[in-house]
């Protein structure tokens, strides 16, 4: 049995399928490079030398308030609940470095962030509600000052909706200093045994962190931390 070539026609048609094939692999290509350049920090991975505290969140186990739960990996807060917040099921040391990739997913209101020292709590708002508004940002309660009036305080929204950002919170013997998108948004000099954390945002631990938000929905796709000296310890094996 012979078998025809195909007629010129209709290699025509085939050649010019292939070549629209390709374009619209090529522009799916580029739809995605754009989206990592919106998204930030795309490619951000844990340090080899970081604890990956993600992998250590339970969240049907670490929620004290709210239902957070996780997808594909990340941890994603509850939508419009007020003081949601679980603890992170690790003690910091003295002093390190806490690396966030979030991405505000609903809402205008605010992601909190319990630090510590290692034996005394405090919180990071970040784009919070104040009298004036909504964008402030800063630590709460600074010589009695609520975050949105005291001298930490940023003014101006930080966490756009659907885009992912970095957050880098640096914990220090002299203070506390938050960049966003490598950009210093926070800086505070003192003793940290000064500070504390609202009774709405306590959790059963009183020196673990704490991750938190305020009647807003967000993904938390990277969450890892990177001690100074010595090393923190894990509430679980």
């Amino acid at each position: 049995m012979s078998t025809k070539s195909p007629s010129p026609r209709w290699a025509w048609k085939i050649g010019i399928a292939l070549i629209l094939l390709a374009c619209f692999a090529a522009i799916l290509v580029a739809l995605g490079r754009s989206q990592e350049s919106q998204d930030g920090h795309p490619g951000e991975s844990v340090p080899e030398r970081a604890v990956d505290l993600l992998e250590t969140i339970v969240p049907a186990e670490d929620a004290v308030e709210g239902r957070f739960e996780r997808r594909s990996g990340a941890i994603v807060t509850p939508p419009g609940q007020a003081w949601a917040r679980l603890q992170v099921p690790y003690v910091p040391p003295e002093e390190y470095d806490l690396t966030l990739i979030v991405e505000r997913k609903a809402g205008n209101n605010s992601l909190n962030l319990g630090l510590s020292n290692g034996t005394r709590q405090f919180m990071v708002i970040l784009d919070g509600g104040g009298p004036e508004g909504w964008g402030f940002s800063g630590i709460d309660f600074v010589d009695g000052k609520p975050f949105f009036d005291n001298t930490t305080t940023y003014a101006g929204p930080l966490l756009p909706e659907k885009v992912r950002v970095k957050v880098n919170c640096a914990v220090r013997k002299s203070g506390v200093r938050v960049q966003v998108q490598d950009r210093s948004v926070i800086r505070w000099n003192g003793d940290v045994d000064k500070l504390f954390v609202a009774d709405m945002w306590e959790v059963p631990a009183p020196n673990t962190l704490i991750l938190g938000c305020f009647e807003s929905q967000f993904r938390i796709h990277g969450l890892w931390i990177e001690f100074v000296s010595r090393p923190g310890k894990k509430l679980r094996p």
